[in-house]
């Protein structure tokens, strides 16, 4: 079963919520996990007391992102077949090394737990998938978004450039943006801190 629409992963997340008993929740989702927050806050905005976005999806680019090395690999044909059985380290260390600003944050500790998650079992052919399946825009839909919102974002962020914040920032009725100097685009690994301290005052506007 590969179904990668928003469709698919808002019925999921709804269903996993019901699962546990959760009623109403505050959502946070970095990159492609921020597209699937926004699209479920949309689909069920009372069951969303707050929304954070991390480094989100949603616009298209209006300049050319670098991108990761292990995503363009992904959408490369013959070579990501090859990928799917022979993964060396250093690609998982370079992938890091583009998704973070500073590469002195990237312990050996660190590319070591990125790698056990990569030889996952169908971890390697599920993004292969998840990157031929393509995205969807639909940020017409963003600013029908309600729901109190926090956008948080890196600065250097090198796969989804910091333009995008200022997009989101725009069309969400009053949301609130705080940018992370020198982070890429994972704030909540790079600034560990910093983002606790932005999230946890969001978290307790009334």
């Amino acid at each position: 079963f590969k179904d990668y629409s928003f469709d698919y992963y808002t019925h999921f997340v709804d269903s996993f919520l019901l699962k546990l008993s959760v009623n109403k929740c505050i959502i946070i989702g970095n990159s492609l996990g921020g597209g699937i927050a926004w699209h479920y806050a949309l689909a069920y905005p009372q069951k969303v007391a707050k929304l954070v976005l991390v480094d989100a999806s949603g616009f298209s680019s209006l300049s050319k992102s670098k991108g990761a090395l292990g995503f363009k690999i992904a959408q490369t044909p013959v070579l990501n077949q090859i990928v799917k059985f022979v993964t060396p380290r250093f690609l998982v260390r370079k992938s890091l090394e583009d998704v973070y600003a500073d590469d002195s944050r990237i312990s050996d500790s660190l590319v070591d737990i990125y790698f056990k998650m990569t030889l996952r079992e169908g971890n390697r052919s599920a993004l292969i998938d998840r990157m031929r399946a393509g995205f969807q825009n639909e940020s017409e839909k963003i600013a029908t978004l309600k729901t109190p919102t926090l956008i948080i974002w890196g600065e250097e962020d090198q796969l989804i450039p910091i333009e995008h914040a200022y997009r989101f920032q725009k069309a969400i009725p009053n949301s609130q943006l705080s940018v992370f100097k020198s982070v890429g685009h994972v704030p909540m690994e790079e600034a560990p801190k910093q983002f606790s301290t932005t999230l946890t005052n969001f978290l307790n506007q009334q």
